[in-house]
């Protein structure tokens, strides 16, 4: 109502003004009091009363906060109260759907935030035939066989062709050998093949035409062999009467009916009377051979017309 002007005296004039002045005070007060109880109720207390020490009363009821929450609890920008009675903005960050590829690098979703979406975490699709049987990825096992170490050796003994089958599946290190066996007689002898050492001793041949020495002796020193067999001929296959044949045969060859060393000479006889002469007649050499091809001394211009064909084998 206002404070009442010292320089205007109380009088019977001016009592109605004050009178106004009273009830106007009075009815603030009334509607302040109503203000203050809906305030109150609105707290959640209820005063029993509308008077000052009823409201008084009700206004302590009043809690201003409870309870121990803290912004690292609350989600943000979530406000709360706690028994400090002030207003606090929450903190916990919210994420939302995402998902997630399975790599070979670890994914963390970190702690301390709120999952407002979905969080997917991609299924592990592969093919179990391409993983080994004991390997289990994402609760899946490989059905690869594992076969271990199929290390061979094939042995080659003839025309066939040796194989290993290996079944499918997962094969460790292994090695797959392929030799020869059985097979020394038909290699060249000293020759390595397949770890098979040969003990084929290689054929020589030699053939030629010469003259014959002026004594009668075919004289040959030029071969890379040491001969096991010779023959040598002179005349033609017509004429028998001038036809002188040497024939040497060694005895490696086991020609069990010679015996020994094979040595004829047939000197202007038919075949059929060929004469076995001693080894003065016959030398072998490891370069060649020394034939006596005719008995006598001829001369230069007999022998030039007298030539001798020969072939040597060993």
């Amino acid at each position: 109502m206002g404070n009442w002007p010292a320089s205007k005296p109380l009088s019977e004039t001016n009592l109605t003004e004050l009178e106004n002045r009273v009830t106007t005070a009075d009815n603030a007060v009334v509607t302040g009091k109503n203000n203050i109880y809906d305030a109150i109720v609105s707290k959640k207390v209820t005063p029993i009363g509308k008077t000052f020490a009823n409201l008084v009363t009700a206004i302590g009821q009043i809690v201003l906060g409870s309870g121990n929450a803290l912004p690292e609890h609350v989600l943000s920008p979530k406000t709360f109260t706690n028994s400090s009675g002030v207003q606090q903005t929450g903190t916990i960050p919210s994420k939302g759907a995402a998902t997630y590829t399975p790599s070979q690098t670890a994914q963390t979703i970190s702690s301390g935030q709120y999952l407002s979406g979905n969080q997917t975490i991609s299924a592990v699709s592969f093919n179990a035939a391409k993983v080994l049987e004991d390997t289990t990825i994402a609760g899946k096992t490989g059905t690869v066989v594992i076969r271990g170490s199929q290390t061979a050796t094939l042995s080659i003994t003839g025309s066939a062709k040796p194989t290993k089958s290996i079944s499918e599946g997962f094969v460790s290190a292994s090695t797959i050998t392929a030799q020869v066996s059985g097979q020394e007689a038909n290699i060249r002898k000293d020759t390595v093949i397949g770890g098979c050492t040969g003990t084929l001793a290689p054929a020589y041949i030699a053939t030629g035409r010469n003259l014959s020495n002026t004594d009668g002796y075919l004289s040959i020193t030029n071969l890379s062999f040491r001969p096991k067999v010779v023959i040598a001929t002179t005349g033609s296959a017509s004429d028998q009467v001038n036809q002188n044949l040497a024939v040497y045969v060694d005895s490696s060859y086991n020609l069990k009916w010679l015996g020994s060393d094979y040595k004829s000479i047939t000197i202007g006889k038919p075949l059929s009377s060929a004469v076995v002469n001693t080894s003065t007649s016959v030398k072998i050499t490891n370069n060649g051979f020394n034939f006596q091809m005719a008995t006598g001394t001829f001369s230069t211009e007999e022998l030039e017309s007298w030539s001798v064909d020969w072939i040597a084998i060993a």
